[in-house]
């Protein structure tokens, strides 16, 4: 009868609830506030350029209207199901990075070559390395178990993995995707009860090909040199720099008011997609700021509660990697927007300009709100 009882209690567990309403309301709140900042922070370049003050903002909502469609699809998909997907995504990821590559298809953007051209549409086929590697290690390591302490048969099969996919992206101008996906598999690995020195140690050997991946392009030194000494080369290495903090000071205590930012008529590079903290903090000054990565870090934070809560190693595994993604994206934007870290160009999940990331960073979202609805109740 015990017996009996005991197995039946997993699958009691398991039963599928309504998702965290906490997650689900943080992530739509900062959808829709990430809209509006794009808005705002976009609208002079956007009448310069396209002869239309809501061109980057009709877009944008049009690309979260299908992100958020995603993010329905996704949490409507049981994490054991999901898992069958792995190899297929994996492969899938993988080959859609050197779709670049193909005439008439692929398009250098911003100097960096990780876009292809739908129509109008331009799509970067790196983001979708993320959801595919932070599948393929949740699928990896629960099932491993102990063996990821090991260094042959459990450590080194996974960043094997993540080397196929980080070397095209350094390749194609992309160290800012590389470099999430490293992150994240730290992570991942660190959760799944990888060793410290075998962290250590990988992260060690992986030290001197990034330096020559930084000293073998120019502009990637340029940037780090510019991160050290802005003002050294203000007009050009140190201009992106200087340009965001000069919006971070000029918002104050409380800031300029919404759309009133001056850093963005043509001050500020790409202030609706790689700079929006700063417009951001320009426009609502620190109070707001502050306020707005109180409520980022809560709705990051609550993404690793829930993942960890989860009974099943692959549902844990798979809800830390997504959010772990997540949240190695925001700090390398943040860092290199307040001059904590060297710019590298990624976005701020949600806030900034962006269908791919928009997209994907909602499908990750997704995954977490499907492992939420498997709970136990407290």
């Amino acid at each position: 009868m015990l017996e009996a009882r005991t197995s039946a209690r997993p699958e009691a567990a398991l039963r599928r609830r309504a998702p965290d309403f906490l997650f689900l309301f943080l992530t739509v709140a900062h959808s829709v506030f990430g809209l509006i900042m794009v808005g705002s922070a976009s609208l002079p370049l956007a009448a310069a350029e396209w002869g239309d003050p809501f061109y980057f903002v009709r877009r944008q909502a049009l690309w979260l209207a299908v992100a958020l469609f995603t993010l329905f699809l996704a949490e409507n998909i049981r994490p054991a199901q999901l898992r069958k997907l792995t190899l297929p995504l994996l492969f899938l990821a993988w080959a859609g990075l050197f779709t670049v590559y193909l005439p008439h298809l692929g398009v250098e953007l911003n100097g960096s070559r990780t876009w292809i051209r739908l129509g109008s549409l331009s799509v970067q086929p790196g983001e979708l390395a993320k959801p595919a590697l932070v599948l393929y290690l949740a699928h990896l390591l629960s099932k491993k178990g102990s063996q990821v302490r090991t260094w042959s048969r459990g450590f080194l099969p996974p960043f094997v993995v993540v080397g196929a996919f980080a070397l095209p992206l350094i390749v194609q101008k992309d160290l800012g995707t590389a470099l999430i996906l490293v992150g994240t598999a730290f992570l991942v690995l660190f959760a799944g009860g990888a060793r410290i020195r075998h962290l250590l140690a990988v992260a060690a050997l992986s030290l001197p090909p990034l330096v020559l991946a930084i000293v073998l392009f120019p502009y990637r030194l340029k940037r780090i040199t510019g991160f050290l000494d802005p003002w050294q080369d203000p007009g050009r290495s140190g201009y992106h720099l200087i340009q965001s903090l000069y919006a971070i000071a000029h918002g104050g205590l409380a800031g300029v008011g919404l759309g009133e930012s001056v850093q963005k008529f043509f001050y500020l590079p790409f202030p609706y997609n790689d700079f929006i903290f700063a417009v951001l903090a320009e426009e609502l000054g620190f109070l707001g700021s502050g306020v707005f990565l109180l409520a980022y870090a809560t709705w990051i934070g609550r993404g690793f509660v829930l993942s960890l809560r989860h009974p099943d190693p692959f549902a844990k595994l798979l809800g830390v990697g997504a959010m772990s993604a997540i949240a190695v994206q925001a700090l390398m934007n943040l860092g290199g927007v307040t001059g904590l870290l060297p710019i590298t160009g990624v976005t701020l999940p949600l806030i900034s300009y962006g269908g791919s990331s928009l997209v994907v960073t909602h499908l990750l979202i997704g995954w977490v709100l499907a492992l939420s609805r498997e709970l136990p109740r407290r």
